[in-house]
């Protein structure tokens, strides 16, 4: 299994760089977590392939986003992100 594990300090303003790694990578991640993403509630994010989990933050800095390949159950229990 492979993990990709990266705090990327605000997914959208390095979005290009994460798709070149992942273009460029010989590794097929099976998971990857971001922290970081500084996402918001109402901004849209497609990653084709992945079953996406996040926890955004609407008001403070943070967040953080559980993605994997074989779009297996993911279950999240709150409290630990």
């Amino acid at each position: 299994m492979a993990v990709l594990q990266w705090n990327c300090r605000g997914l959208f303003a390095h979005l290009e760089e994460l798709k070149q790694h992942l273009a460029g990578s010989t590794v097929k991640y099976d998971v990857i977590c971001l922290q970081e993403t500084l996402l918001k509630p109402n901004r849209r994010l497609n990653l084709p392939v992945f079953n996406t989990v996040r926890k955004d933050r609407a008001t403070s800095s943070g967040g953080a986003l559980y993605t994997d390949a074989d779009q297996r159950r993911v279950k999240v229990c709150s409290g630990l992100i």
